[in-house]
C-alpha cells in the first residue's frame, strides 16, 4: 500500500484551508467549492497529471475539506492528498451531478454555497447545478478567491521555485552551449529539454525561444530554422518542480555582436537592477514599474505596454488570473510574493524570477546576468 508523499507538511495544508475559511466567514458562506485544478491542489495536496479531468474541493466552514475526484485517480489521492475525506466519481457521471452529490454529502443542499467562478465552472454548468440543488443559495466569490491566497508563498513553496530555478539555469547553459551557426533551433531545444529533466525539472520545456525575425517577438516556439552567424536568439527557459515554476530570459548573439548591442544590453540589465532596488515588503509597485517604463521608453519605444512583474509559482493549466504590475498599478509588494520580471527592447530581453523579502528581493534564478555571445 502506497504511503503519503506530501509536497509540504500537512500543517501547511491545514493553514491554507484555515485562511480560506477566514474568507468564508467574511463572505458569510457555509461551504466553498474550489473547482480550478490549482485550487484543489493548493488546498488539499491532491495532484494527478490528469488534473484537467474534473475534481472538486468542498471546504466547510469548519473542519477538513471533502475531495471529489475520478476513481482512476485514487492512487494519486492516497499518495498526494493531505486529507482523508474523499468521494470518487466514475466515467459517465456529469459534472453537475458530481457537484450535487458533493453538496449532499457535505449536508449543504440548503446552505449558502460560495463558489470559485473559475474554469471549469461555466455559466451552463452552474445553471445545471442550481437545477439539481434548488434549495441552496449560490454566491459568486470571484475567480481569484483562492488564487489571491497563493500570491504570498511559504518558505517551502519558495524552496520549490528555487529548485525549479536551478533546473532553468542548467537548461539555459545547455542551450547556450548548443547554440552555434549551422545548428537548428530544434537541436538547441532538445539540449535544453534534456538538461532540464536531468537537473530535476518535471517538465521538459524548453519554453519560448526564437531566432531571426522571431527573436523580436515574445512567445516564439522553436522551429527548423538553422542559426546563422550574427543571429540574435532568445531563450526563455521554463523549469518546474512539483508544478512550481521558475523562468528567465537570456538574449544571445551567434558568433558576434556590435558595440551598440553590447551597450543596449548593459543599459537594460542595469535598468532592471535600479528598479529592483525599490522592491521590498510594503513598497509600492508603481515605483519600480515607472523606472522600467521610463527607461525603456527612453530607448525610443513610444509606449511600453508589457507588464513589468507577473506572479509566478504554482501553475496548472489553464492558468488562473495572477498578480500583474502594469501601468497604473497601485498596490504594494508583500514579502513572500514571487514574480517573473522582465524588460524588452526589440530582440533584447532579460528577466529573472525574484521573491520579495522584508528588506528587498532575492533572485531565485542564479545564472550570470550578462549578454551572451555564443562562439561560432
Amino acid at each position: 500500500m502506497v504511503g503519503r508523499e506530501l509536497w509540504f507538511e500537512r500543517s501547511e495544508f491545514v493553514s491554507r484551508v484555515g485562511r480560506v475559511q477566514d474568507v468564508m466567514r467574511e463572505r458569510r458562506v457555509d461551504v466553498l467549492l474550489g473547482v480550478h485544478p490549482a485550487s484543489v491542489t493548493y488546498l488539499t495536496g491532491f495532484f494527478s497529471t490528469a488534473y484537467m479531468l474534473f475534481s472538486l474541493a468542498v471546504v466547510p466552514a469548519e473542519g477538513e475539506p471533502l475531495i471529489f475526484c475520478r476513481d482512476n485517480e485514487a492512487y494519486w489521492f492516497r499518495r498526494t492528498g493531505a486529507f482523508d475525506r474523499v468521494l470518487f466519481w466514475e466515467d459517465g457521471e456529469k459534472p453537475a451531478e458530481i457537484v450535487a452529490r458533493a453538496l449532499r454529502e457535505a449536508g449543504a443542499t440548503s446552505a449558502r454555497v460560495g463558489y470559485e467562478s473559475s474554469w471549469p465552472l461555466s455559466e451552463k454548468l452552474l445553471a445545471a447545478i442550481i437545477d439539481l440543488v434548488p434549495d441552496a443559495e449560490f454566491v459568486d466569490l470571484g475567480d481569484d478567491v483562492i488564487a489571491r491566497l497563493r500570491e504570498v508563498k511559504s518558505l517551502a513553496e519558495l524552496d520549490l521555485i528555487r529548485a525549479a530555478g536551478r533546473a532553468v539555469v542548467a537548461g539555459t547553459e545547455a542551450g547556450i552551449a548548443a547554440a552555434r551557426a549551422g545548428v537548428s533551433e530544434r537541436e538547441v531545444a532538445a539540449a535544453i529539454s534534456s538538461a532540464l529533466i536531468l537537473a530535476g525539472s518535471d517538465v521538459a520545456g524548453p519554453g519560448p525561444m526564437g531566432s531571426g525575425e522571431r527573436a523580436e517577438h515574445l512567445h516564439a516556439r522553436y522551429e527548423d530554422r538553422v542559426l546563422q552567424p550574427g543571429d540574435t536568439m532568445n531563450l526563455e527557459v521554463d523549469g518546474c518542480v512539483k508544478e512550481y515554476y521558475a523562468r528567465f530570459f537570456r538574449t544571445l548573439k551567434i558568433g558576434r555582436a556590435t558595440a551598440a548591442e553590447h551597450a543596449l544590453a548593459d543599459r537594460l540589465l542595469r535598468l532592471q537592477e535600479r528598479a529592483w532596488a525599490e522592491v521590498a515588503d510594503g513598497a509600492p509597485v508603481a515605483i519600480p514599474d515607472r523606472i522600467i517604463r521610463d527607461g525603456i521608453e527612453a530607448e525610443g519605444i513610444a509606449r511600453y505596454t508589457n507588464n513589468t512583474f507577473s506572479s509566478i509559482g504554482l501553475t496548472l493549466y489553464p492558468p488562473q488570473r495572477s498578480a500583474l504590475v502594469v501601468r497604473g498599478s497601485d498596490w504594494r509588494f508583500e514579502a513572500g510574493m514571487a514574480f517573473h520580471s522582465y524588460v524588452k527592447v526589440g530582440a533584447f530581453m532579460f528577466s529573472e524570477t525574484i521573491a520579495v523579502t522584508q528588506a528587498g528581493y532575492e533572485r531565485l534564478t542564479k545564472h550570470p546576468r550578462e549578454f551572451i555571445v555564443a562562439a561560432t
